[in-house]
């Protein structure tokens, strides 16, 4: 199984074949933050163009429909997704913009603010017991994700991922927790609830029915286009609620965010806090590294508007994500009015 160099997706297959008590998992958790030798910040040159602003006014995508496993490939134009999404946005008196509010089910318990922003971004506080109580906003939206490539042996490789819901059944995740350079697409893909147990149900999960990458991602595996936009068989947002979204032609430096996602094979989800350190048009990067198993995690702010999906390592003391585009914003928004018009009120 091929991976990106210093992605998050964790590999689950050993840990199904042997049990390992915490003390050794505490180990190896450790050896996962020493592994990656990044250059260091101040030696990394950053190209002047990559601050530019997106300026795309197409993009060509893969469409794959997890039942039938065909794909289909096109051309998107930025402005006519926009103008279609606006169209039918106010057909349903939804608000368009380019930030969309987080929707929280009435009745459902929300994280005190405090507690989120407190959260320590320190290595060592990421552990098998995690902090966040996934039967409360956000936490609720963020989904544990099981993934399964078929090997040369015939066997199934597992792999961890996160993923978070940006809709009545809209979820948003890392593009390599869906596609990989060697094997192509996932084979098997499980979204877990409200996970908070190493062990991962054979029967409680949810499958997808179909998903959007760049091809840029499935060609090249370029990682400024390290994004997937699923839609599910199932309506998961009307009860856990889901995530605002955000973009924006400026850097977003210097932002408070938050991370929650799925480290390693624990099934417990933990959640931390930083800044932003830099960012160019297609990229964030913050001041945390975390474990694997967090690919696909979403960086959001206070306002649980999530402007980032997290992707990789980048140096020994910062992550990277792949930010909201213009027009990833709009395919999100897309799924999201195409999931209004069958489950919305």
């Amino acid at each position: 199984m091929q991976n990106l160099v210093w992605n998050r997706k964790g590999d689950y297959s050993n840990y199904e074949k042997k049990i390992m008590s915490i003390a050794i998992a505490l180990v190896m958790m450790l050896s996962v933050f020493s592994v990656p030798a990044m250059a260091a910040e101040s030696e990394v040159t950053i190209i002047a163009t990559d601050f530019e602003s997106e300026n795309e006014d197409s993009l060509a995508i893969v469409e794959y429909d997890y039942s039938t496993k065909e794909e289909t490939t096109s051309t998107l134009y930025l402005d006519t997704l926009k103008n279609n999404n606006a169209s039918r946005a106010a057909s349903m008196n939804i608000s368009a913009g380019e930030i969309s509010e987080a929707y929280i089910p009435v009745g459902l318990e929300v994280a005190s603010q405090d507690s989120i922003t407190s959260r320590s971004a320190d290595l060592a506080a990421w552990g098998p017991i995690g902090n966040s109580n996934v039967n409360v906003y956000p936490y609720t939206a963020v989904l544990a994700m099981k993934m399964g490539w078929e090997n040369e042996d015939g066997e199934m490789d597992w792999y961890l991922g996160t993923g978070f819901l940006e809709g009545y059944d809209v979820v948003a995740t890392a593009g390599h927790n869906m596609w990989d350079g060697t094997y192509g697409w996932v084979d098997d893909c499980r979204f877990y609830v409200r996970q908070n147990s190493s062990i991962y149900s054979e029967e409680d999960f949810y499958y997808p029915k179909q998903w959007v990458c760049a091809s840029n991602y499935t060609s090249n595996m370029d990682e400024k286009y390290d994004w997937c936009a699923i839609t599910l068989w199932d309506n998961l947002g009307s009860a856990n609620g889901w995530f605002g979204k955000g973009w924006s032609e400026n850097k977003i430096n210097n932002k408070l965010i938050t991370m929650s996602g799925y480290p390693l094979w624990y099934g417990k989800q933990y959640s931390g806090g930083a800044e932003t350190s830099s960012s160019t048009a297609y990229v964030v990067r913050y001041n945390m590294v975390v474990p694997q198993g967090t690919s696909g995690s979403p960086i959001y702010d206070s306002n649980y508007i999530v402007w980032a999906i997290q992707s990789r390592g980048y140096s020994s003391t910062k992550d990277q994500g792949a930010r909201i585009t213009e027009f990833l914003y709009n395919i999100l928004q897309d799924k999201y009015l195409e999931g209004a018009e069958i489950y919305g009120n």
